[in-house]
């Protein structure tokens, strides 16, 4: 981005995860279990 003429002034620091399992249940059909999330911050100089 720096090249294109923006100013960077923060490091941002992210992790994110997901998952889906699905588990059989029978001849009923399939249990789905399922997550998400993530955190974020940035660093400023000085």
């Amino acid at each position: 981005m720096s090249n294109l003429g923006f100013q960077i002034n923060g490091t941002p620091y992210y992790q994110d995860f997901t998952y889906k399992t699905d588990i059989p249940v029978g001849t009923k059909g399939n249990l789905s279990l399922w997550s998400i999330g993530g955190r974020s911050n940035i660093t400023f100089p000085g």
